[in-house]
């Protein structure tokens, strides 16, 4: 760790990685979400519960690992963020 600290294209390359892992564990969320659920009811219940459970968790790592986005630049966040969206409707605008 220290390395990657004191030199700057160690830290780039770190970086890079970190980004790839995000982004595997964000595929490793939605293929958990999409697998098929146990016929028992009962059963069904409960690994809907241990899957919720499972998500979170990978979901509030992701943001821990990633808490700019996914190029990790402070633009990127604030862009998102902010702004207005202007929808028009039959010649009439809202804002």
């Amino acid at each position: 760790m220290r390395h990657i600290q004191e030199d700057d294209d160690a830290h780039d390359q770190y970086r890079k990685a970190r980004a790839i892992q995000v982004e595997m564990l964000r595929d490793e969320i939605i293929d958990l979400v999409e697998q098929p659920l146990p016929d028992d009811p009962k059963m069904a219940q409960a690994e809907v519960a241990r899957r919720r459970l499972e998500a979170e968790q990978k979901d509030k790592y992701v943001r821990q690992l990633q808490p700019l986005g996914l190029r990790n630049k402070a633009d990127d966040q604030n862009n998102a963020v902010s702004g207005t969206i202007t929808l028009k409707w039959n010649d009439t605008e809202s804002v």
